[in-house]
């Protein structure tokens, strides 16, 4: 089922006691600590548990972001884009993944309306009021009479599980839908995305680096 969010506020140690430490969970509770500051209570908590990834010491970190649920059931976030790169790592359970390249905005049927896509993956909409970036379909049900364009998406549409202690990289831009299984804890790294100068010079020392190699 795809989840639908109301926020409300919870102590910690009440989510655990009701969610994350019986057997049953609770499918109408999930944490979803994610906001503007890098690091927010329980993670401030838990710092001395986890280290930022070395992959990310090139790029600035905007903020780390948890993820904790315990239910019977499947439950599937809508199909979305991030505006960051993220660094997505399983600490406990299963996710499975439904990805589209950025590319494929203008087939995905957002709820914002689409100005372009970036070459770096960063796609821009004319105005950032009620979560563009969400998109209106759900690919485990589409219906082509009412999304027909879904069809040109469809071909690069991609699917994997990640695993505990497993970690998936999703670039700007690209589109994913996130099913979580069982009792699941994830933590999500968000980092400002390389411009495209930025992108360009980092994929010529790259190209530079192979032919060193090969020569």
């Amino acid at each position: 089922r795809v989840s639908i969010t109301r926020y409300a506020p919870m102590p910690f140690h009440e989510f655990l006691k009701r969610v994350m430490l019986t057997r049953e969970g609770d499918r109408d509770l999930y944490l979803n600590l994610q906001n503007d500051n890098v690091l927010e209570p329980p993670l401030l908590q838990l710092v001395g548990d986890f280290n930022i990834p070395v992959y990310f010491k090139d790029l600035a970190l905007r903020c780390i972001n948890l993820w904790m649920g315990n239910s019977p059931d499947s439950i599937s976030t809508p199909l979305h884009h991030d505006f960051n790169d993220n660094l997505y790592v399983v600490v406990e359970g299963r996710k499975h993944f439904t990805l589209f390249p950025p590319e494929q905005a203008p087939n995905l049927y957002t709820q914002g309306k689409l100005l372009g896509v970036d070459p770096n993956g960063y796609i821009r909409y004319e105005n950032m009021d009620h979560k563009p970036h969400m998109t209106q379909l759900d690919p485990a049900r589409v219906d082509p009479a009412k999304f027909p364009l879904y069809a040109e998406a469809l071909p690069t549409r991609r699917e994997c599980f990640v695993e505990k202690d497993e970690m998936l990289f999703l670039p700007t831009g690209w589109f994913h839908q996130v099913t979580s299984i069982g009792r699941h804890v994830a933590v999500s790294f968000f980092a400002q995305p390389p411009s495209t100068q930025q992108l360009d010079f980092l994929k010529t020392a790259l190209a530079e680096r192979q032919a060193q190699r090969r020569g």
